[in-house]
């Protein structure tokens, strides 16, 4: 009865004047519009189909049709295939603040503060040109403020490892939301900007095979992480496209983000030594610098090193690290823009969008046989 009443109600106040020059799918959105920012149509409220619109208020389709895609476009409506269209909720009807919230875990605070840094970056120069205000905050168990009061139009989450152990009031509100590196979720329920972790650990590897090396360690973080088993895979992948036999004591990983130096000692007493390691990451790859150099040996005289990521630290290393660099700035600037799609079309389709990396040659690799040639 109360839906039928409301529709009643939407009726009477959406009929358009027939004689007025202002063109029909405008007045309809318009009026349409009205009633939603009045209450008269509540937030999650399902709404006739266009065709029952139509019908109902003695308009083409085609009219309808075009009305409720602009109030879509406006954010007053959303779209559910094959549910019908809905009233969105209030929080993203009035604001044109974009919220940044990233993990305020202790763990990512302490190992991607910068690269949180370059990300935000990249989404305030890139909001800059669509006029939209920046929120920012970070989160560990409790859901920011501006989230509750509705001062967020479209939320961007950066580093959250678990996105299912999230604040069921933050993943169930209606919010447009994009995540940035942040762990995958099953059946991909909201896009992803992730680096390309398989393709930039096999041209790592791929690099150390093409300069003669085969005995090559793989160093990581634990493999809980999905980052370390897809640049485990990469790992993996180089050695079997290029015939090389994959040995398990090869492959070390730590405890904590930061255990490079203790688990780099752990690599280096395999007999016979690599001649080579990639390691997942470059402030893991300085702890293995220190093992390496600890041990009386050289870099690259003795063993190769790559790291991944590309660290203002790696460029002024003794010798400078062979890395893989991520560009984080483009991460952000691509999650504002995948943002302002869906904000357009709340309907479209979670992706999972790969940034490209790219292989950064230094000094800390050597041909085999060459003793003396750096950076090759």
């Amino acid at each position: 009865m109360g839906w039928r009443y409301s529709c009643y109600n939407m009726y009477r106040h959406a009929l358009i004047d027939k004689k007025h020059p202002v063109p029909f799918y405008l007045q309809l959105q318009k009026n349409l519009g009205k009633l939603i920012k009045e209450g008269e149509l509540k937030p999650l409220e399902r709404i006739p189909s266009e065709l029952k619109l139509a019908q109902n208020l003695g308009l083409s389709r085609m009219t309808t049709r075009l009305a409720m895609e602009s109030l879509v476009n406006e954010g007053l409506l959303y779209r559910v295939q094959g549910k019908g269209t809905f009233v969105s909720k209030e929080p993203f009807l009035k604001t044109g603040n974009i919220g940044f919230i990233f993990s305020g875990s202790p763990d990512t605070l302490e190992k991607d503060k910068l690269f949180c840094h370059r990300v935000f970056e990249g989404i305030e120069k890139e909001l800059q040109k669509s006029g939209h205000d920046l929120i920012t905050s970070s989160m560990s168990e409790t859901v920011p403020k501006f989230v509750k009061s509705g001062k967020a139009s479209g939320l961007i989450l950066y580093g959250f490892k678990n996105i299912r152990s999230l604040p069921k009031e933050l993943m169930d509100n209606e919010i447009p939301t994009v995540l940035i590196e942040s762990d995958p979720i099953k059946d991909n329920l909201l896009d992803n900007i992730v680096i390309d972790n398989i393709q930039g650990a096999y041209q790592a590897v791929n690099y150390l095979i093409s300069l003669g090396h085969q005995r090559i360690a793989f160093v990581a973080d634990n493999f809980f992480s999905s980052v370390f088993q897809e640049r485990f895979k990469g790992y993996m992948l180089s050695l079997n496209d290029a015939g090389i036999k994959y040995k398990k004591n090869l492959v070390k990983k730590s405890q904590r983000w930061n255990g490079g130096y203790l688990t780099g000692k752990r690599i280096l007493s395999v007999i016979p030594l690599p001649t080579a390691i990639f390691v997942g990451d470059d402030t893991m790859a300085m702890g293995v610098v220190k093992a390496i150099k600890e041990k009386g040996l050289s870099i690259p005289e003795d063993i190769s090193i790559v790291g991944f990521n590309d660290s203002e630290f790696s460029r002024f290393a003794h010798p400078s690290l062979t890395t893989v660099r991520v560009p984080y700035e483009e991460m952000g600037r691509i999650g504002v823009k995948r943002l302002m799609e869906r904000l357009k079309n709340p309907s479209l389709k979670p992706e999972i969008i790969r940034v490209k990396v790219e292989l950064v040659k230094r000094e800390s690799c050597r041909r085999i046989g060459l003793q003396k040639t750096k950076g090759i």
